[in-house]
């Protein structure tokens, strides 16, 4: 997968830089929002489970795209029996490439 692209097979997008994180079953990560700070975020494969601070939850299938900033979450849990693979893109630092 080039960087910078979301999808498998995808040219990378100009100015961009993507990042895969992968979630192995019936394992969380804590929330780190400077991890996320500006990408858009693609479920490659798996579920997501979003956990807020205030004890909310929300689930996310395959194909979902999210933007994990600016939100009140504290951890990030795979579910499910299969690894949970998250694709992030973001802008480059400084780049100001239009696409």
């Amino acid at each position: 997968m080039d960087a910078g692209s979301l999808f498998p097979g995808e040219r990378g997008l100009p100015g961009c830089s993507s990042t895969t994180t992968t979630i192995l079953p019936a394992h969380s990560i804590d929330y780190d929002e400077s991890d996320w700070a500006g990408a858009i975020v693609v479920v490659l494969s798996g579920r997501l489970h979003l956990e807020c601070r205030s004890g909310e939850r929300a689930s996310f299938d395959e194909g979902a795209v999210l933007f994990l900033t600016g939100l009140d979450l504290c951890r990030i849990t795979n579910p499910g029996f299969t690894p949970l693979v998250l694709k992030s893109v973001r802008r480059r630092p400084g780049d100001r490439t239009r696409s």
